[in-house]
């Protein structure tokens, strides 16, 4: 214990001598100047040495000053003050008439060493640097140390010392404040450090002479004026030095009164006092009854060898340490020793103490004791010291109330109370600052007890932010019991609201967020009120918009307010941005020529934040145009053959651009690429032509001659151009990739050898696969694992209904597949070893099967059979064991916590001992330190390797620990409890967490009807997302801070069943561009849409259904995360029709953080219109739902065709628009007529209006010119340009020799059709999708399509000679007549199409060399095979390059029209100077140039007609017909590859069931190959008939699905685009072969026990399945934080809570500034600040960091958390709020036999007792008890308890005719507030009923007796109106939890058998608990698939029929047989 003052509080308290402050203060005096001294102050001080340092001299004086500088030290400068005087190293220095100081100022030189110089980028870390601290002004203070030297990175302290008068203000750096710290910690930089700390003059005021009191004659000391932590002075300026005074010098002191506020250092006075006094001289009073501002006593306050008798301590005090000692050795006992005799506390609540408090000596016995003494305190608070523990050993009387009165406070008269409701009114005591303060109510007065007499006190209102509506004064007189105090005036609160509007007047204010600030801008509130404003107080308000919004509207600035109770509604209209149209040209930088089909991005930053994305293209002209609002904009150009463009405009006007785009001059790589898919089959399939999803392929190409990588490619299908440099001669290497990871990586090597085209060619090959099927298992669910060649985990899948299992895409190479039961302990095991670890063991626990896999080979294997394992033998575990992440995917490089739940068998437990929790990160995963917690606790832990070892005392504590991943890819972490079992070690699985790390992922819907869809993913965050529709951008947004982005994105071009191949582009902050994996969604019109899926399950612990929505349409989950409880899952699944007659066949498919789906079968819910279905989870064997999909069958319409495409087509088609005579074509036929009557001028004046772009120089020509220009002639004439007529017209000659192939086919209008006569003649109507028609015939002789709304006709006559007519005609009459028993019809088709095939190849040759000639000409010396190569492929491989060689042609064309131009004009310019040649000569000239202009413009045109009619259009169509019987000849294949499999499947499958469904099979394959065969003629046929000029860009849409097969819709004319169709095509082959080889395979002769099952539909119609394209949620199993009120259990809803972090960042002293940010939730897709919830919660997933919460509402004191560091996880932050307010009675109910009491507050139970609370009859008290019925801790681990709810029972029941119930205002709430009146209420006893108790709950089924599985269990209660709550988890129900029984059955299950229900009813007493019990019978369900067979299992062994459920198996009656 102390015995002496320390010498810092000595000294400090000298030097506050001078700092008492009074109620006077006169003006500061001036700077004192009592001395001339002259002192000279080296800085730093080892640098140097004055010539003196200290000098007495007079003003007027001249003194010399000089220094001797230490070595390395220069002089910087000598300093007076702030000024400086000189740099010389010696001067002379005048006195002033005052004291002076001068400092030289040193600087420390660095030797710098030439032959070892540091290295500027390393800092030497021994290096130390100097640092210079000075003072300014140097007569201000002193600084210490003044220099010293630190290596980098090391810290020291410096301190300032002001002089008396000065204060220090803080430590500059080139004059800019640093820290205001002092003292300061430096940590070193790498550089030299000067510091100057600046002090400032302010005196200390004098004494106040009137304050503070002294009595010498009586010994009374009052002090009351002296500022808080100079109560010494204040003493010592009254009594003097009193306690080093001796004998009669010591002044007369019996009592000391302190009022006024203190600190802690004030009461150190008391300490040195009774140690430092005589005994006889200590004061028998130390009275601080009224100070404030500390809490605790501290120790050694009031310890001394003697002691006050009385002491008087404050209502403020809340602990007392070791104070109150009498400190005496035994051979210094003193008679005059005085021990505490009275101790008076005012505090209402009783303090903690400390456990030696207090104690005396006693002499007698030696030792030690506590005092005997009384203890005061206030009357209310008696019980609750009696009831103490400590306390209740001493005497407890009331305070006397001699000096306090009661102060009653009303507010005005006039007042509305409502408004200052939850406000507060505060009373402070102007002595002592002693604050007390109530929450308004309902109540017009409020009454303050145990005020002092004579003291002044002020009332005040205020608000939760502290603002003050008013205030008085009052003093309480001596001898006042009881004053009143009535408010003159208070400013009214006022509830502000806000209306925002369109200019149209619609209210959008629920569309928008609205922010409320106060005058420095920070946000007080959010939300479209603003409660209780103070008027005439000044806020402003912001308007924030939503992304709709706030790209239409200009963002609203703050706008400012003054609170006016008149008008408290604000109404504010928006402003609509601005909007201009902005046009443009997209030119060829070098020639000027307007570039056509550009793409044109544009993209605007709207409000400075929302980013809005639209596409448009140039026309013919290169013109583009669009309106937009006015804000920056980003304009993206692309065009095929150059070089994309972006321009940046901040702000862009009514507007015309020129856009330059350069020709692509770079390299290009033309990939000729081949696919190979799997096989499921002994044999591979033929290599197909391309690749399905080109988007899905990484392309990478690497130089490697100059060793760079090449970032800049630009790919279009399989072209690859970079404008990178690569010189002839570089060495390249293409790496081929798959996002999707279906093919092995291809590395290509190559070399450029030219500027041509590098052509190379790869061969893709799909990796392998494996499929096993088992046989025999005696289980309903099983699983696989698979292991690859070295034992490593791999994957993992669960059996499916058929009993098979599929893994694909593997790597070649040999794998283990491990197939056994499915369990929670043994099937995530990392390798293959850790089987026998494990203790499992091969053919008894699970089957190991070793396997080969290939590339395009699906490796079939079947299993004999699957072992059950017994789990009982193998674990140690309870069932609720688990171990779990938060997250089922996050961003790589973030945390994620993952949680461990271990449950122990309790009869095993004592056998353990040793217990470690051991977590094996995989790969790519680190451990965040520190961050492991135990309970709430931090633990210890270690790492070994990839081990964490945790160890547990208990292993039922609870384990959370967060790890990072650090790259992108699937994580598996699995964790296993390691104990001793009789001295052996063992390893006990306790299961594996799943979760996905992301970089850069892209979701969306896969089949949609809408033509806008949402896109989301996650990448880096703040990166620039582009969307991309087939290559074309759609939107473009930004990452938020943690990493997610989500846009809204029109498709581009949605025609019906158009395929939409969806991906993005991600340029990361670094600059660094991703790609993502490439989603192919269709669009289909008249698809069933599922459009949103709900989940809901009730919560046990918070008593409320919990929900999740996913929305299909939007892309979105409405929660990303929610509380999870074991329990029923509900699930209704919304689709766009949802009847009955429309969807089918409902399975949901449920996805958990286990890694587990789960197939739930729907039913539809006629009441709701919805699908529904409900399945059983729990966290330790399901895990908890994290998304789903949905799997079913719709009887959608036949597709329709596209009006919007159809109209397209015809609009290219139509002869009116495409070769109408335009105004070009008359002039050129005027120019043909003047050409013809040899009208030269006019001609010269035509070819002018038709060549505008062409500008003649027209300069004069001499005769010497004549020669030349007759030359010039000739070699126009003998050019290659009069050969390329001849290229073209053999071109178009070959060209029409194919046109044979199209005998038949005609198109026409329909002038000559009438619809009515179609009908009659039979022609089947088909309804388009604007609702026209199509009218179709389909004979044996002909096959006929009208679309007279269009006016287009095509007809296809079979009886013609036209090949492909002949084929088609055969294919449609066996389609229609059902001859297609064999492939015959099929392996026909091949033959007729390779005839087809090899003819065409012929005559393309013919076509060849005159395409190389064409190209020859345009591009020089190539070869003629190079050449065609370029032009081969499909069309739509090769639009981009027929657009550029029609561009070519055109640019050559328009030259020779500038040459010949250019030669007419020098004619004309020469005939005007009278030439010396005939005229004729000049004609003929003229007349022949004409001629060649005039066919120049010709062609001209019929190229600018583009690709429909043109001769190059026609190639493309040609290499397109060879592309088609390609692919044709492939699919045709794959059909009779799966028709002889099956036929060879019917030797392996003896039995008539599998050989029926064989047969089936094989007949729907010959379907798919006979309509598959149709489907290729009819678009060979099409595509001949568009190379005999006849086009037609047409092809049949595809139905869904099913038997009603594609050559139906063919042969039925439902003809459409093509690219349309060869998607749909495509994808129908591709499902339905998927899914014949799937039924192949699950063909099976069936197992004995299932012989009587119903046969399966025959011709099944394929499923829909539709994976969700939102976001995952997350379920939560620990509670989020909450907020409460006296107990855990009252939780406070809507307690506005704010999150903080801390920022750091360091000054120029290295000083680390801290600073609370406002952490920008939105940025994360988040909310802060957050409201709680109904149950007191709130959550948020922050990112590491240092953290605080804050909480604020209204009426209650504000608060905050600690500040927590995240990691580790910091789930359970649950803080108390306190309310003021004056506790009232709620409710009161009289019994016969009782009296139920409830507050609306909870109570202190102390007070609760027959003292406050009684009962009178007949004046006479009547004996009873009081029990409480809901006393509860205050929090766990808490001592406190407190009370709302009691009952009052006599010892017999109530026979006077009345009783009256008396509550006493003494009783108080948690928060130590008492009740405001005494509360009273009379019964008549005739009127009270007897205290009833509610009727439990009955069952309809009697209990214990046995049940199917999924019976109906029906509740009832004879209580009227009684509520029933029940549970079927074990847990005991209350009237406050349990599931509320709403009439609805119960569904009896495996797991919901055991029934526990409560019933409760107003005016009765809980029900006894009812328990049902019952044997559910499941025998029935588990044949049906009716239970969740993760959990339980059908065996049958010896012929018996057993239960396995969780490791036990039981009878079929549900008895235990074994564990």
């Amino acid at each position: 214990m102390k015995k002496y003052i320390s010498l810092f509080l000595l000294c400090l308290w000298a030097l506050c001598l001078q700092a008492q402050q009074g109620s006077i203060d006169p003006e500061n005096p001036g700077d004192p100047s009592s001395f001339y001294t002259l002192r000279i102050n080296v800085s730093p001080a080892s640098g140097g040495t004055p010539n003196f340092t200290k000098k007495m001299v007079t003003a007027g004086d001249r003194v010399y000053i000089d220094i001797e500088l230490n070595k390395n030290f220069t002089l910087l400068q000598w300093v007076y003050g702030d000024s400086i005087l000189t740099t010389n190293k010696a001067f002379y220095f005048t006195m002033p008439a005052n004291d002076v100081v001068l400092t030289a100022q040193l600087l420390h030189s660095t030797v710098f060493d030439p032959e070892s110089p540091d290295d500027p980028a390393s800092p030497d870390m021994n290096r130390k640097h100097l640092v210079t601290i000075f003072a300014t002004p140097s007569t201000a203070g002193e600084v210490y140390p003044s220099s010293f030297s630190l290596k980098l990175g090391e810290q020291k302290t410096v301190y300032a010392y002001p002089y008396s008068g000065y204060e220090f203000m803080g430590w500059y750096v080139n004059d800019e404040l640093q820290s205001d710290n002092n003292p300061l910690v430096i940590t070193m930089k790498d550089q030299d450090l000067a510091i100057t700390a600046k002090f400032q003059f302010n005196p200390t005021p004098p004494n106040d002479p009137g304050i503070n009191f002294y009595d010498p004659t009586t010994g009374e000391v009052i002090i009351d004026r002296f500022q808080p932590g100079n109560l010494y002075s204040a003493m010592y300026s009254l009594l003097g030095d009193w306690w080093e005074a001796e004998g009669n010098e010591i002044p007369l002191v019996k009592s000391i009164t302190v009022i006024g506020k203190l600190t802690t250092i004030d009461l150190y006075v008391f300490e040195e006092m009774f140690w430092e006094l005589p005994l006889d001289a200590i004061p028998s009073v130390i009275d601080l009854g009224q100070t404030t501002g500390y809490t605790s006593i501290p120790e050694g306050t009031f310890c001394g060898e003697s002691l006050p008798q009385k002491i008087i301590l404050p209502a403020c005090v809340q602990l007392i340490e070791e104070a109150f000692v009498q400190l005496i050795e035994e051979a210094f006992w003193s008679e005059e020793a005085n021990t505490l005799e009275e101790l008076v506390l005012y505090a209402l609540v009783p303090p903690t103490v400390s456990e030696y408090a207090f104690l005396c000596w006693d002499e007698e016995i030696g030792d030690y004791v506590l005092p005997n003494m009384i203890v005061k305190v206030p009357a209310s608070a008696v019980p609750l010291y009696q009831a103490h523990e400590f306390w209740s050993q001493f005497p407890i009387y009331a305070i006397d109330d001699a000096n306090t009165a009661t102060l009653t406070v009303e507010l005005p008269q006039n007042a509305d109370n409502a408004k200052y409701k939850n406000m507060y009114l505060e009373v402070k005591n102007m002595q002592n600052e002693q604050v007390r303060k109530f929450v308004i109510t309902d109540r017009a007065s409020y009454s303050f007890d145990n005020l002092f007499r004579g003291t002044t006190y002020e009332v005040s209102v205020r608000n939760a932010q502290g603002r003050n509506l008013g205030t008085e004064t009052i003093l309480l007189k001596e001898g006042q019991d009881s004053v009143s105090l009535v408010f003159n005036h208070l400013l009214q609160p006022v509830d502000l609201s806000i209306q925002v509007l369109k200019p149209s007047g619609e209210d959008v204010t629920s569309q928008l967020s609205i922010q409320w600030l106060n005058t420095q801008g920070d946000v007080i509130h959010k939300g479209e009120t603003l409660p209780k404003q103070v008027e005439n107080d000044i806020i402003s308000y912001q308007i924030l918009l939503n992304e709709a919004l706030g790209i239409e509207y200009q963002q609203p600035h703050a706008k400012i307010y003054t609170v006016n109770p008149e008008q408290p509604l604000i109404v504010d209209t928006l402003s609509l941005l601005p909007q201009y149209t902005i046009s443009g040209k997209v030119i060829n930088t070098y020639t000027g020529f307007s570039i056509r089909n550009a793409n044109v991005g544009i993209l605007q930053t709207i409000n400075k934040e929302y980013v809005k994305s639209f596409t448009t293209a140039t026309n013919d002209e290169g013109i583009f145009s669009a309106t937009m609002v006015q804000a920056p904009t980003t304009l993206t150009i692309e065009a095929n053959g150059y070089v994309s463009a972006q321009q940046t405009h901040n702000l862009l006007a009514d507007t015309s651009l020129i856009i330059p785009l350069n020709p692509f001059a770079g390299t290009t790589i033309l990939l000729d690429m081949d696919y190979t898919p799997i096989s499921y089959n002994a044999s591979t399939t033929e290599p197909q032509k391309g690749y399905i999803i080109p988007q899905n392929i990484h392309y990478s190409l690497y130089n490697q001659s100059t060793q760079k990588q090449i970032h800049q490619l630009e790919i279009s299908g399989t072209l690859i151009t970079t404008n990178d440099t690569i010189n002839i001669g570089d060495s390249l290497v293409m790496t081929i990739q798959s996002h999707t990871n279906d093919f092995a990586p291809v590395v290509i090597g190559t070399r450029k050898q030219d500027n041509t085209p590098i052509k190379l060619h790869c061969s893709l090959i799909e990796r392998g696969g494996i499929r096993a099927t088992y046989i025999h298992a005696p289980l309903q669910e099983a699983v696989a694992i698979l292991y690859d060649s070295v034992g490593q985990f791999v994957q993992r899948n669960l059996y499916d209904d058929v009993q098979q299992v599929s893994f694909s895409h593997l790597p070649e190479g040999s794998y283990t597949l491990v197939s056994m039961q499915q369990n929670t302990l043994y099937t995530h095991l990392p390798n293959l070893s850790a089987f026998q670890e494990m203790l499992l063991t091969e053919s008894v626990d699970y089957i190991a099967t070793p396997i080969t896999v290939n590339d395009a080979l699906c490796t079939q294997i079947k299993i004999d059979s699957i072992p059950a394992i017994n789990l009982e033998k193998l674990s140690y575990v309870l069932d609720k064991t688990s171990f779990t992440a938060n997250k089922a995917s996050l961003l790589s490089g973030t945390y994620l916590t993952l949680r461990a739940s271990i449950g122990i068998k309790a009869h095993i437990l004592p056998e353990l001992s040793d217990f470690q929790l051991v977590v094996e990160l995989p790969e790519n995963a680190t451990m965040v330190e520190n961050a492991v917690m135990l309970n709430s606790s931090i633990a210890a832990y270690s790492v070994q390797g990839n081990k964490i070892i945790i160890p547990m005392t208990n292993p039922n504590d609870l384990v959370r620990f967060c790890i990072i991943p650090v790259q992108a890819q699937e994580y598996i972490v699995n964790a296993y409890l390691r104990f001793l079992h009789n001295d052996q070690e063992v390893l006990q699985p306790i299961g594996a967490a799943y979760f996905q790390a992301e970089n850069a992922s892209i979701e969306a819907t896969l089949n949609t009807a809408n033509k806008t869809v949402n896109v989301h993913g996650i990448t880096t965050p703040h990166s620039l997302i582009t969307i991309y529709d087939n290559d074309i951008q759609i939107g473009q947004t930004k990452s938020q801070s943690n990493g997610e982005w989500e846009t809204t994105c029109k498709l581009d071009k949605p025609y019906n069943l158009s395929k939409h191949n969806i991906y993005a582009q991600i340029q990361q902050p670094n600059g660094l561009v991703v790609s993502t994996q490439t989603k192919q969604l269709t669009y289909n019109q008249s698809t069933t849409q599922v459009l949103s899926i709900a989940m809901t399950h009730f919560n046990w612990e918070l008593d409320k259904n919990m929900d999740v929505v996913w929305d299909f349409v939007k892309g979105t989950v409405n929660n990303r995360s929610y509380s999870f409880a074991d329990n029923d899952f509900t699930f209704r699944i919304d689709f766009s029709n949802n009847s009955p007659e429309i969807i089918k066949s409902v399975i949901l498919h449920v996805h958990t953080d286990k890694h587990n789906t789960y197939k739930i079968t729907a039913q539809y819910n006629a009441e709701n219109d919805c699908w529904t279905a409900k399945q059983y989870f729990n966290m330790s064997t399901t895990g908890g739902p994290i998304n789903v999909s949905v799997e079913y069958i719709a009887n959608d319409e036949e597709y329709l065709v596209d009006n919007d495409l159809l109209n397209e087509i015809h609009d290219l088609l139509n002869t009116d628009s495409l070769f109408a005579p335009t105004p070009e074509d008359t002039l050129i036929m005027q120019l043909e007529e003047a050409i013809a009557l040899k009208q030269l001028d006019r001609a010269d004046s035509l070819i002018y209006l038709l060549c505008p772009d062409v500008v003649i120089d027209k300069d004069d020509i001499t005769p010497v010119d004549v020669d030349l220009l007759i030359a010039q002639h000739d070699s126009l004439k003998n050019d290659s340009l009069y050969n390329f007529d001849f290229y073209l017209l053999e071109y178009e000659m070959a060209m029409d020799s194919i046109a044979q192939w199209t005998k038949g086919i005609t198109i026409s209008d329909c002038s000559t059709i009438d619809t009515t006569i179609l009908r009659k003649q039979g022609y089947e109507v088909l309804e388009k999708t604007n609702h026209s028609q199509l009218y179709m015939l389909s004979t044996e002789s002909v096959w006929h399509l009208v679309d007279y709304d269009e006016n287009i006709s095509y007809y296809v006559d079979f009886t013609s000679e036209g090949e492909l007519a002949v084929q088609l005609k055969q294919l449609l009459q066996a389609r229609q007549n059902n001859d297609i028993s064999s492939i015959a019809a099929v392996q026909q088709a091949i033959e007729t199409i390779n005839t087809i095939k090899q003819s065409i190849e012929d005559k393309i040759n013919q076509v060849k060399q005159s395409v190389a000639k064409i190209r020859k000409f345009l591009f020089g010396d190539r070869s003629t095979e190079d050449i065609v190569e370029d032009a081969s492929g499909s069309l739509y491989d090769n639009v981009g390059l027929v657009g550029d060689l029609s561009t070519n042609i055109n640019d050559a064309l328009s030259d020779q029209n500038k040459e010949l131009l250019s030669q007419n004009a020098s004619i004309s310019e020469y005939k005007k100077h009278g030439g010396g040649l005939a005229d004729e000569i000049f004609d003929d000239i003229r007349l022949e140039n004409q001629e060649k202009i005039k066919r120049n413009l010709k062609w001209k045109k019929q190229f600018k007609q583009g690709t429909i009619g043109g001769p190059l259009q026609k190639v493309c169509a040609v290499f397109d017909i060879v592309m088609t019987c390609r692919n044709m000849i492939n699919d045709l294949n794959g059909c009779i590859d799966l028709y002889y499999a099956a036929e060879n499947k019917k030797i392996v499958e003896d039995c008539p069931e599998a050989v029926k469904q064989l047969s089936n099979l094989q007949y729907n394959v010959n379907v798919l190959g006979t309509d598959a065969s149709m489907y290729y003629i009819t678009k060979i046929t099409f595509c001949a008939a568009e190379i005999g000029t006849m086009v037609a860009a047409l092809i049949g849409a595809i139905p869904s699905a099913g038997v009603t097969l594609i050559g139906a819709a063919v042969s039925a004319g439902l003809i459409i685009a093509d690219m349309a169709a060869a998607n749909a095509y495509q994808g129908y082959y591709r499902s339905s072969m998927d899914n014949y080889e799937s039924q192949l395979n699950s063909i099976r002769c069936k197992p004995k026990d299932d012989e009587n099952k119903d046969d399966e539909d025959e011709n099944p119609q394929p499923p829909i399945i539709v994976e969700s394209p939102a976001p995952a949620t997350s379920p939560i199993y620990d509670p989020a934080g909450y907020v409460y009120e006296a107990v855990s259990d009252n939780r406070v809803e809507n307690v506005k809570a704010t999150i903080y972090y801390k920022q750091y960042t360091e000054n120029a002293l290295g000083e680390i500034i801290e600073q609370d940010v406002l952490w920008d939730a939105e940025n994360y897709g988040q909310e802060n600040p957050l409201y709680t919830n109904e149950q007191g919660m709130y959550r948020w997933d922050v990112p590491q960091g240092l953290w605080q919460v804050r909480f604020e509402k209204e009426g209650y004191e504000s608060t905050q958390s600690d500040w927590l560091p995240v990691p580790p996880p910091q789930l359970e932050v649950n803080i108390p709020i306190v309310q003021f307010t004056q506790p009232e009675v709620q409710h009161v109910e009289a019994f016969a036999t009782a009296i139920d009491i409830a507050f609306n507050k909870y109570m202190q139970p102390a007070l609760l007792n027959a003292e406050n609370i009684y009962v009178v009859a007949n004046d006479q008290v009547i004996e009873g008890s009081i029990i409480f019925k809901n006393e509860l801790v205050s929090y766990e681990g808490e001592d406190s308890t407190y009370v709302s709810q009691l009952r009052f029972i006599p010892n017999s029941p109530f026979t006077a005719e009345q009783i009256t119930l008396t509550i006493s205002n003494r009783v108080r709430s948690y928060a130590g507030i008492n009740m405001a009146e005494t509360y009273q209420q009379t019964f008549d006893v005739a009127g009270l009923t007897p205290l009833l108790q509610a009727d439990a709950p009955t069952a309809s089924i009697e209990s214990g007796s046995t049940v199917k599985y999924g019976t109906e269990l029906y509740l009832t209660s004879a209580t009227p109106n009684a509520q029933i709550r029940y549970t079927f988890d074990g847990s005991d129900p209350t009237c406050d939890r349990g599931v509320v029984y709403n009439g609805e059955p119960i569904i009896l299950t495996d797991y919901k058998s055991n029934i526990r229900a409560i019933a409760c009813a107003a005016g009765y007493d809980p029900s006894e608990i009812s328990e049902f019990t019952y044997v559910i019978d499941i025998t029935e369900s588990l044949d049906n698939n009716l239970i969740n067979t993760s959990e339980i299992s059908k065996i049958i062994r010896n012929g018996n029929i057993y239960i396995l459920r969780n490791g036990n198996i039981y009878s079929i009656m549900g008895q235990l047989i074994t564990q």
